[in-house]
């Protein structure tokens, strides 16, 4: 089964608690099983813990020359690191945990580091090969034939086609990640293919289109609700309610931003960045521009490689501008289109292009480069069929001939 990581469970961390209290020094590999489960229980509410944990976990399993127990270490010391700082390092923590699996010939666990391999990949930008691992995992998913391990490779291959705007191509790609969910009766499929489905009304700008009643909901009900916050500041703020998104980014990014969760969930953040450039909050754009910048050289992923934002650039780019710090912006946005082009994604190639064309064309001695920006983006826009995009670009190329 795929490692489920919630919110923690008191029961579960006392039992876990009392099982490692109980295991004598004899049995190291099923104290590091042990460890690594009560650091992925321990994720979301005590991460300094869960990264303690998973640590030693993974120097008892080396110990014990158990490499099952070194697989399951590995997996709980990838969850506790789930946070941006440590993208290179998780990334050969599944690599490890790959092989530890291959050599215990446990193929579950080798299509879990795999899994893990994916979604570091994507956000590392390196999407050939995020491309090669969805393969290798595909095919060995289909020679262990369980539904619960095949339906995620429907949706990595759609969070790919959205990339390039293969729009028809991701529908089709959704559609089959839902049947396989439902025969697997995995009651995470269906949120998780309208999840991508919203990524892609996100790509291209069909903001109207999203269920603003749903990310209501979803937030009234989540332990963790700046997630469906963040989304449902940036709708407001795309369709006519900015009071509303006023609100919500000032509320978001109060107190340095403590609402935000800088780990797993980190694309929320840029999410937020967009709707503070929209409404120009200044204020949240320092406090989002802080919890960004470090991270500049990522591609925020949703999820298990639900989707992808693109490069981090263009949020702080965005930033940038909202801030007056126009060179810093353009910079950033030049770096996020050609960090897009490379990683094979034209989609957010496009929208970095337009947000530097924009900025270019309010700045005084920069028609001429912002015209042939705003040209190539919306060449782009229109061969992708994003068509508010390329709409837009028109528009601001008729307003500075």
């Amino acid at each position: 089964m795929p490692t489920v990581i919630a919110r923690a469970d008191p029961e579960t961390v006392r039992l876990l608690e009392a099982a490692l209290a109980g295991t004598p020094a004899s049995e190291p590999a099923i104290a590091a099983r042990l460890l690594a489960r009560l650091s992925i229980e321990l994720y979301h509410s005590d991460r300094p813990r869960a990264r303690e944990l998973s640590a030693e976990a993974v120097a008892l399993a080396r110990a014990s020359n158990d490499a099952s127990a070194l697989a399951a270490a590995l997996d709980g010391r990838r969850v506790a690191l789930w946070a941006p700082e440590h993208a290179d390092e998780r990334l050969e923590v599944a690599t490890a945990m790959v092989a530890a699996a291959e050599a215990a010939g446990d193929r579950e666990a080798t299509l879990q580091g795999r899994n893990w391999r994916v979604v570091d990949l994507m956000e590392l930008g390196r999407i050939d090969e995020a491309a090669a691992e969805v393969d290798a995992y595909a095919a060995l998913a289909d020679e262990v034939g369980l539904p619960h391990l095949r339906w995620y490779v429907p949706i990595w291959r759609g969070a790919l086609a959205l990339l390039t705007g293969h729009w028809a191509m991701a529908n089709a790609l959704q559609n089959e990640a839902l049947a396989l969910g439902r025969r697997a009766d995995d009651p995470d499929a269906p949120l998780v293919v309208e999840i991508q489905r919203a990524n892609a009304r996100y790509a291209q700008g069909r903001f109207a289109d999203m269920d603003r009643e749903r990310l209501a909901r979803e937030a009234a009900a989540s332990p963790a609700p700046a997630e469906w916050l963040v989304q449902l500041a940036l709708v407001d703020a795309e369709t006519g309610d900015p009071e509303s998104a006023r609100r919500l980014v000032r509320e978001l990014s109060a107190d340095g931003g403590r609402r935000l969760a800088m780990d797993a969930n980190w694309h929320g953040v840029c999410v937020l960045a967009e709707a503070a450039a929209t409404v120009g909050d200044r204020e949240a754009g320092e406090v989002l521009h802080a919890l960004l910048a470090p991270h500049a050289r990522l591609f925020p992923v949703v999820a298990r490689g639900v989707g992808s934002l693109g490069s981090a650039e263009l949020y702080l780019g965005r930033l940038a501008a909202l801030l007056g710090r126009h060179d810093e912006a353009a910079a950033r946005l030049r770096r996020a289109a050609d960090a897009n082009a490379r990683a094979g994604s034209p989609v957010h190639e496009a929208i970095a292009l337009f947000r530097l064309g924009e900025l270019l064309a309010a700045r005084p001695g920069d028609g001429h480069e912002a015209r042939h920006v705003l040209q190539h983006a919306g060449r782009l826009a229109s061969e992708l069929c994003i068509t508010d995009l390329a709409s837009r670009a028109a528009h601001l190329l008729d307003a500075h001939p």
